[in-house]
């Protein structure tokens, strides 16, 4: 198993862990004493980071999936059954690699939101779930712009 799936299945497995504790923390049952809700601004660079970070993994994890795709795909003796699911194995595993990548900081941020909540609605604490989103897009579009640029394999 490749570096990056194994990574694929632990951002899975992290994320499923910070939702459970998002929901505990959303309904008062957090396991830690809430946080200073000014310490949220300090977490939104962080959080843009991770989604791009995630971004980057997620891009390169699909990259590898297209790549094992059209190694299969390279077999002239596959009937038109096995070509279709191929593809629609490759694209399956792609959007699952997009959403694990994903999962973890999102979920992260949500965790966090009911971690620093202030009591106000329009509070840094509000829109923590915007910053891990910004960077995960920011990721994917630059490493597929980079990819773009130096051609296929990079």
């Amino acid at each position: 198993m490749s570096l990056l799936r194994r990574l694929e299945r632990a951002s899975l497995l992290a994320a499923a862990v910070l939702l459970l504790l998002g929901l505990a923390t959303s309904v008062g049952w957090g396991l830690f004493p809430p946080g200073p809700p000014a310490v949220s601004w300090l977490l939104h660079p962080l959080l843009l980071v991770l989604g791009a970070v995630a971004g980057v993994l997620a891009s390169r994890r699909q990259q590898q999936i297209e790549e094992e795709r059209w190694a299969v795909l390279a077999d002239p003796h596959l009937t038109k059954g096995e070509v279709e699911y191929a593809h629609k194995n490759a694209e399956s595993q792609r959007r699952f690699a997009g959403t694990a990548f994903l999962a973890f900081p999102l979920f992260l941020a949500y965790w966090l939101t009911y971690q620093f909540a202030a009591p106000t609605i329009f509070s840094p604490s509000g829109f923590l779930l915007v910053s891990p989103l910004v960077g995960f897009v920011a990721g994917l579009v630059v490493t597929n712009l980079r990819r773009k640029e130096t051609g296929p394999g990079a």
